[in-house]
């Protein structure tokens, strides 16, 4: 009885973990012409690499590999049958429509991965932590309905050597943006051994006309839901990627209201201070942005917070506004007294802030429209007093900057203080 639950066992997990394919990849003679501009008709002499999990028509995708001394070399090419909402303002690349690569690192259980999507931004995350790409070349080339992503990894960047024996484990997951925050996901896995012989030459193939979609100058909006400042301190080399001439940062709401993120003020003063400073090392201008008050009711009710804690969220967030001042004036950074701006009602109905009054529902942290707008007002007049460079502005916050519970909600579209502060900077 044993043995037969063992065997059975055993034909479960095969049928669960089949066993991979391995391809054998070609070696290019001279490095490839899509380290400048992605070429998509020197890949088809590549190897191929099957897509056994293909979307459905009329979305269609096609990987290819190569590799040389330098580098591995992979490539997608996607057709979804219309054009790519990509770059249009998403807060992420792996927002919008896009592709992961993810290769797993030798001797150990863990994945470099490049998010990318249609329109060139990325981030690549050692471990699920965002890094700086360093040497990691992307090339991104929209069309009129899909894209064609290029990616260049040095070997020493997956930590492996082509020596033609070991395979490199890469997988590609492709998605589809169906609506904001909804996608249609398909994965490509694949092990790659590096072959001897270079690719045969292919017939060519003309690059299907290329789609601008990151006209110069944007706003971006990189709020995240939920997002502290520690943890958008850790994303800033994926943010720095994106080359913004000026960040905007308000950032400390979760860090004062949410339970289980709450960190003293000390702490908050120095995840601010070295966003800063990161920025102004990048040669980024940089705005702080005070964070507003809240509805201390609302809050304490969700946190199951005591009533002492519910008594002094308020004088927490002007405490942390507080540092939001002093970490300004030591960095000679621009600021913005968003708090100021906040009637004393904060659950009145003409309050900036959602409430029941306003908004029939108990929010309490988040402002009305009425309040991103106001947001945008101030902003626009701060980058024009300063003469800040607008070449690519990018908001960086929580869901406040995200635009939670508004249409457009994670974009630069709809009733997001990016999308009115973009309508104020790009009439």
């Amino acid at each position: 009885m044993t043995r037969r639950l063992f065997l059975l066992c055993a034909l479960l997990l095969a049928a669960a973990f089949p066993a991979r394919e391995v391809v054998v990849i070609p070696r290019l003679a001279a490095p490839p012409a899509s380290l400048k501009e992605a070429t998509p008709a020197e890949w088809q002499g590549w190897a191929k690499l099957r897509t056994p999990n293909a979307p459905p028509a009329p979305c269609e995708c096609q990987a290819f590999a190569a590799y040389d001394d330098q580098c591995l070399y992979a490539a997608l090419e996607v057709d979804l049958g219309r054009l790519p909402l990509a770059g249009q303002g998403g807060a992420y690349p792996h927002w919008n429509d896009g592709a992961e690569f993810r290769i797993r690192l030798p001797n150990d259980d863990r994945w470099l991965q490049l998010y990318a999507d249609a329109a060139g931004a990325a981030i690549l995350y050692r471990h699920w932590k965002a890094v700086p790409r360093g040497d990691v070349v992307l090339r991104a080339r929209a069309t009129a309905t899909g894209y064609a992503l290029f990616a260049a990894f040095p070997w020493k960047s997956i930590a492996a050597t082509p020596d033609g024996k070991s395979a490199v484990d890469l997988s590609f997951h492709l998605q589809k943006r169906i609506q904001h925050f909804k996608f249609d996901r398909y994965d490509i896995a694949i092990a790659l051994r590096c072959g001897k012989e270079p690719p045969k030459e292919a017939a060519a193939k003309a690059p299907a006309p290329a789609v601008n979609l990151t006209p110069e100058p944007r706003v971006l909006n990189f709020g995240r839901s939920g997002g502290s400042s520690g943890e958008l301190l850790s994303l800033l080399p994926g943010i720095l990627d994106l080359k913004p001439s000026t960040a905007i940062v308000m950032i400390g709401t979760n860090d004062v209201t949410w339970n289980q993120k709450r960190i003293p003020a000390d702490k908050y003063e120095q995840n601010l201070d070295k966003l800063v400073e990161g920025f102004q090392k990048g040669g980024v201008r940089v705005i702080l942005v005070t964070i507003p008050p809240c509805v201390p009711e609302y809050v304490a009710a969700r946190a199951k917070d005591p009533p002492e804690v519910r008594d002094r969220l308020n004088a927490t967030i002007d405490d942390f506004n507080a540092r939001v001042k002093r970490v300004a004036e030591r960095r000679h950074a621009a600021l913005v007294d968003y708090h100021a701006h906040f009637p004393k009602n904060y659950a009145g109905a003409e309050s900036l802030l959602r409430n029941q009054a306003n908004s029939n529902g108990t929010d309490g942290i988040h402002p009305t429209a009425d309040g991103y707008r106001h947001l945008a007002r101030l902003l626009a007049d701060a980058i024009r007093a300063h003469k800040l460079p607008v070449a690519r502005v990018v908001c960086c916050g929580d869901s406040i900057t995200y635009g939670a519970h508004m249409n457009g909600q994670g974009t630069t579209t709809g009733d997001t203080y990016p999308a009115f502060l973009r309508a104020l900077l790009f009439p």
